[in-house]
């Protein structure tokens, strides 16, 4: 039976059946009792009562004297039954002060948590806690105040959160959707390979540090990185026609490497083979560039070729010059010395003319001289020819 289920009298008629007589309640202590159970009866209606209060009133109660009359031990059982549920309610609020008290501990560890979406959960299930534990009684408001505080403490702390966060997911859509503006100006039908990659590249480190827009931010990503693939999709197609054409020269300049250096190995310095070896240099400007990977590495080879031709042919020519040179002063020492010959060969032609009276004999003579006089000449301009030669060279 709860407090409110315990029976009540009427001031002025109270009676007790019991063996089936009916007895009429006889004195002032009877009914001050009475007074004093009602009085507790309705103390113990608010939920909130001091159990103090209640056993005061029974102190009084067992102030007043008492008789073994049926009507008495009626309101003595009424009196042990209130007492009881006094006691248990008082050692119910005990318990349940306590229980409380171990919440708002709990509570007061979470509010400056920053696991918001965890934390939230736990104040959930200290809140369904709290409310199966029961009434505390008098210090109940005291001790809700204490557990709401703690918990309002949290959510207040979360929802600035959020606040914030909401203010930042909106900072970084604004800076990611002006990101998104910039990359499509930047990227759009650009075919500066090398600079546009490194403008996306910078693009793609400030997007990184913009910060999360939230659920928006898929789609953002979605919108910025389609420009990316766009620019790296026709980067990727120029790249492979320009690795194509590269592949078409580097094998145009490979075969002039190849030819270079059998014609530096066949030592062939005539007029055609040098003509051809001037129309590869030409030849390998008008191909143009191969790619870093090779252009240095076949240039290198082909200019060696040319340059170990054309030294050598330097070098022939030189051996051949020189050859000359020899050639053409033993020659002019050769006219010389036979110039020294046919003087002396005139000198004993003079001494002949000399020596003979017979007239046909010294024409003869004088003929002979002639001669040899205008071999001398001959001989002179070859070697005057043969030294202006020799002065060029």
């Amino acid at each position: 039976m709860s407090y409110d289920e315990i029976p009540s009298f009427d001031d002025s008629q109270e009676t007790l059946q019991e063996g089936g007589y009916q007895e009429k309640a006889p004195d002032d202590g009877i009914k001050r009792k009475r007074e004093l159970l009602r009085e507790a009866r309705q103390i113990m209606k608010d939920r909130n009562y001091d159990t103090s209060v209640v056993d005061d009133v029974l102190v009084q109660f067992d102030g007043v004297s008492e008789g073994n009359t049926p009507a008495e031990e009626e309101l003595r059982r009424q009196y042990n039954e209130i007492a009881e549920k006094n006691k248990r309610r008082c050692q119910d609020r005990e318990r349940n002060t306590e229980q409380k008290r171990i919440l708002i501990s709990k509570a007061q560890e979470l509010q400056n948590s920053e696991d918001w979406k965890g934390t939230a959960a736990q104040m959930k299930e200290l809140m369904n806690a709290w409310k199966e534990i029961g009434n505390a009684g008098p210090v109940n408001d005291l001790l809700w105040s204490e557990f709401q505080g703690a918990r309002q403490t949290f959510f207040d702390r979360q929802r600035r959160h959020y606040e914030e966060a909401d203010l930042l997911r909106k900072q970084s859509k604004s800076k990611k959707q002006e990101i998104i503006a910039q990359a499509r100006s930047a990227a759009f039908s650009s075919t500066d390979w090398k600079g546009t990659h490194e403008v996306l590249e910078e693009m793609l480190s400030r997007w990184k540090q913009a910060g999360s827009a939230g659920r928006e931010d898929d789609s953002l990503w979605s919108e910025f990185q389609s420009i990316r693939n766009d620019f790296y999709a026709r980067r990727k197609e120029a790249m492979q026609k320009r690795e194509s054409e590269f592949l078409e020269r580097r094998e145009r300049k490979s075969a002039l490497v190849t030819d270079a250096q059998a014609y530096a190995k066949a030592c062939d310095y005539s007029a055609p083979a040098a003509e051809r070896m001037r129309g590869m240099s030409e030849e390998w400007k008008s191909i143009g560039f191969c790619g870093n990977e090779y252009e240095d590495r076949l240039w290198s080879q082909f200019r060696m070729a040319q340059d170990t031709y054309w030294q050598e042919k330097k070098a022939a020519g030189e051996r051949k010059h020189r050859e000359w040179m020899t050639k053409t002063q033993a020659a002019v020492d050769r006219r010389r010395e036979r110039i020294g010959n046919i003087h002396q060969n005139i000198e004993n032609l003079r001494e002949r003319l000399n020596t003979t009276g017979n007239i046909d004999k010294q024409n003869q003579i004088y003929g002979w001289i002639s001669e040899n006089e205008a071999q001398i000449r001959e001989l002179e301009e070859e070697i005057c020819r043969m030294e202006q030669e020799l002065a060029k060279n």
